[in-house]
């Protein structure tokens, strides 16, 4: 499987790989999962552009590339059956947490990788000029999305059980 721009070594760590989420550790297979579905299934799904199947050495229509489609699209419906099973504010919470995006210094510093859950929960318009006039209160907006995550995870890895990962592996 085509693994797009990820490069092997980042697709091997995860995307949040060693942070807690209050006492909350997601596993590898959760973590895996979640960055993989909420980043790159659709890419996976759909296969490569006519770019990324030439620089692979695939044709579009080839048998190996309709092979990696259907069992991307099988993981990712599993996924999105386990994401099902949870409330809404816990899978916009694993949406905002795992989505990768870039953030401004004065969001990063005051909030690290938290910043997209606190956009979850806070007003998204307002949130940079809050963290500059009020860093006193980023302190307790961490703490709720670090509850916040750990909840959503938790409740991922009840639904998922402890099987191993769906993510479909690169062909080797």
């Amino acid at each position: 499987m085509n693994q797009h721009a990820r490069d092997e070594e980042t697709r091997q760590a995860g995307m949040h790989a060693g942070h807690r989420f209050g006492d909350v550790v997601p596993s590898i297979e959760t973590d895996d999962e979640l960055a993989w579905f909420f980043n790159y299934a659709a890419l996976d799904c759909s296969g490569p552009s006519v770019l990324g199947a030439m620089r692979s050495g695939r044709h579009p229509g080839s048998l190996g590339v309709t092979e990696a489609c259907i069992e991307a699209l099988h993981s990712a419906r599993e996924i999105m059956q386990r994401l099902q099973k949870l409330g809404g504010r816990e899978i916009d919470v694993l949406d905002a947490l795992y989505t990768e995006r870039r953030w401004s210094r004065a969001i990063e510093r005051r909030l690290g990788h938290l910043a997209p859950v606190v956009e979850v929960l806070t007003t998204t318009e307002w949130l940079e000029e809050l963290v500059e006039q009020h860093p006193e209160e980023a302190t307790a907006w961490r703490e709720q999305a670090t509850r916040a995550c750990g909840h959503a995870i938790r409740a991922y890895e009840r639904v998922r059980g402890d099987g191993p990962s769906v993510v479909p592996q690169e062909d080797l």
